[in-house]
């Protein structure tokens, strides 16, 4: 009634249905159906009322467990997994696991036991025996050391040599072979090799691996070989001792080479080294390849061959961070890093991924708090993202970190860093290059596999990337290129996905998203006003700048800002410009409002600083008559004017200083034609006389 099929449990479909009994139906229908044909009415009668009989009991399940109709149905749809096709002897098996439960539980009770916990491991594990011999071979087998194998060793190797000699034994009756693990070789091996990973693993203890593969080349080995061929084959290696001294250090000074030898390629260079070097012993590739893999020797190699980063990555030393006092704002970290994100750029014509993204995140909370949106990294890109971050936060962190990018390094990024932290033991301090210390490198690649490349316009990491699930879907995008985003399209979808970001659970703490978790009171905190904001990212000029006829410039990053003092009515200030032209000043300004104003400071002697005033952006003017608009011309010539006001305001200021002193060109030129007279020796009486004279001759 049950048998194994292609080592599966399979039950015959006749009890299922009860074909017996579905015969005897059809042979009564036959009857009827005769006694009809030749009028015999009675016979007739007594034939339904048997078949009435036999219809009711089918129907009730009295005799069976499901009608020929449903089973019928049930393979049609696939419920039930027919193995194989009844009829000319044959029987129709189905797959005992794909039999609903509830006919399940009446072939089980109609039994008296289960037949899938019976039969559990008649399909294989039914050949295997116990190697008594092989057992002696692994418990006497001993080592050039005089050492035994462990227990666990001989357990092992002893149970590879049952389950191989039950291999055996399947094979050589190709009857038991083709029934419980079909015909082909392929399938055979693929059904044998599942079946010794189900064996209960406390009572086989094989050790053999899944891939069929091996499976099947180390059963050739052990019949070709026989036990010794179990035996690992880095057991002992007597070859690998011999690599010492003058030896040992030819053999790793050639492997740390640059060129990246492989161990063949040594291999071979040993041997022709050997020709004239007696001394040296005979040694194989494998062994070669074992002693360079001892972890002492390996740890010069790597970092020989492959450089510090691959180096640290396997030998560096691990530190582990005590987290359990951390709290939102106690460190913040800044990193720089593409925006994975494909859009049109230059005038909307061209697709590529260009954009870069600045974060700040809170480590602790792991939320983002800030940012910078550009095709940059510069000074003023984390200049922006920090400062977003000090709005949102509105209090110092303890530590800040980044990396060794330019951006950070300047003068005026490092005395805001200074600014910025808390007060009370707080710090700030670049990573170090190629090390896996900086913490938003792992953050940021989460948010970009859990959020930012499931958006269909990602590139993912790139399309050069190894995996394909690493590459965009180039054909869908190209299919879509006509719904690819702007660059400031794109700033709505940044903003949703750092919205989605946050509000995610934070995968340590449970119950909580990162924004709950950074909205926690923190056991410490200093907190900013106003004015430290002011204080912060208001950046100061280091060298002063001179206000010269047209303004004063300003240059920020690549770009050149041209800035004027205006007075109260929103003119150029005249007396600014009178006092203060050709005056150096200290500059100050936000960087994100270059477009409002800048400060202009004076500076002392002992580097004191006063505020002189406020300059706006230089005004502008449109030169051509037809592209001007109404009042432009005004404001034109009222500018234009200034150049004759300060004129004639300075010409004044000259008139009134003759006045008042009496020095005027007039007097010079008297002066000199009376020295001409009297050959430049002028007696000091007359030459007082005349100067007195002259000066009333000049008051008239």
């Amino acid at each position: 009634m049950f048998e194994f099929y292609h080592n599966r449990l399979a039950v015959q479909a006749a009890i299922l249905y009860n074909k017996p009994m579905v015969d005897c139906i059809r042979e009564l229908k036959g009857k009827i159906q005769h006694c009809i044909k030749n009028g015999d009415f009675k016979a007739e009668q007594e034939y339904k009322e048997e078949l009435n009989v036999l219809n009711r009991k089918y129907r009730n399940h009295e005799a069976t467990f499901i009608t020929v109709y449903d089973y019928k149905n049930l393979i049609h749809k696939g419920s039930l997994n027919k193995l194989t096709t009844g009829g000319n002897g044959r029987v129709a098996l189905i797959e005992w696991d794909s039999v609903d439960a509830e006919v399940k539980s009446k072939v089980v009770q109609y039994l008296g036991y289960d037949p899938a916990e019976k039969t559990k491991h008649s399909g294989f594990e039914q050949y295997i025996g116990y190697d008594d011999a092989a057992y002696t071979f692994f418990n006497d087998f001993r080592k050039s050391t005089g050492e035994p194998l462990s227990k666990p060793q001989i357990e092992r190797w002893t149970c590879q040599a049952n389950i191989f000699n039950a291999i055996k034994t399947l094979l050589e009756d190709r009857s038991k072979v083709k029934m419980v693990f079909g015909k082909g070789v392929s399938t055979l091996w693929v059904n044998i090799g599942k079946a010794i990973q189900e064996l209960d693993t406390e009572k086989y203890p094989h050790g053999l691996k899944k891939n069929v593969r091996r499976l099947q080349w180390k059963y050739e080995d052990y019949i070709k070989e026989g036990y010794s061929k179990l035996l690992h084959g880095n057991l002992e290696n007597d070859c690998a001792k011999k690599i010492k001294n003058d030896v040992a250090d030819w053999i790793l000074a050639m492997y740390c080479l640059p060129i990246k030898m492989t161990v063949p390629m040594v291999f071979e260079k040993y041997l022709e080294k050997i020709k004239t070097n007696i001394n040296w012993p005979e040694l194989t590739c494998g062994a070669l390849n074992q002693w360079l893999n001892i972890p002492e020797n390996r740890r010069i190699w790597v970092l020989a061959r492959d450089g510090k980063k691959a180096y640290e990555s396997e030998f560096g030393y691990h530190i582990k961070r005590k987290k359990d006092n951390w709290f939102a704002n106690a460190w913040w970290v800044i990193d720089g890093s593409k925006l994975d994100w494909i859009h049109y750029f230059d005038n909307d014509i061209k697709m590529a991924a260009k954009l870069k993204i600045d974060p700040v995140i809170d480590i602790y909370s792991e939320k983002i708090i800030g940012w910078s949106y550009s095709e940059t990294e510069n000074m003023f890109d984390h200049f922006t993202a920090i400062k977003m971050a000090a709005n949102n936060s509105q209090c110092r962190p303890y530590l800040f970190t980044y990396d060794n990018q330019s951006g950070h390094k300047s003068p005026k990024m490092k005395e805001l860093y200074t600014k910025l932290v808390a007060k009370d033991g707080g710090t700030h301090y670049p990573h170090k290059a190629y090390r896996s210390s900086n913490p938003i490198e792992q953050l940021f690649g989460r948010l970009q596999q859990q959020v930012l490349n499931q958006m269909w316009f990602s590139d993912k990491q790139s399309i050069t990337a190894r995996k394909a699930d690493s590459k965009p879907n180039l054909d869908f995008i190209k299919a879509n290129k006509h719904r690819l985003m702007s660059k400031a399209q794109l700033m709505k979808a940044w903003e949703m996905c750092v919205n989605l970001w946050n509000n995610s659970p934070h995968p340590l703490i449970e119950a909580m998203t990162r924004a709950q978790v950074y909205a926690q009171e923190a056991p410490m905190k200093e907190e900013l006003n106003f004015l430290d904001m002011v204080d912060l990212f208001w950046i100061n000029e280091t060298k002063p700048i001179t206000y010269k006829k047209g303004g004063i410039m300003l240059q920020v990053g690549k770009n050149r800002y041209e800035f004027e003092v205006l007075d109260s009515e929103d003119k150029i200030d005249l007396e600014f410009r009178r006092k203060y032209i050709g005056a150096k000043f200290i500059v100050k300004y936000d960087p994100e409002h270059l477009n409002n104003f800048v400060q202009l400071y004076s500076q002392d002697a002992n580097g004191d600083r006063t505020l002189i005033a406020n300059a706006q952006p230089k005004r502008e003017h449109e030169q051509i008559p037809a592209l001007m608009q109404e009042g432009d011309k005004n404001k034109f010539l009222e500018d234009y004017g200034i150049i004759e006001k300060e004129f004639l305001r300075d010409m004044a200021a000259i008139d009134a200083l003759m006045q008042r002193t009496g020095i005027t060109p007039e007097r010079m030129i008297d002066e000199q034609e009376l020295k001409i007279k009297m050959g430049g020796d002028l007696p000091k009486n007359l030459r007082s006389e005349v100067e007195s004279e002259a000066s009333f001759i000049d008051g008239l």
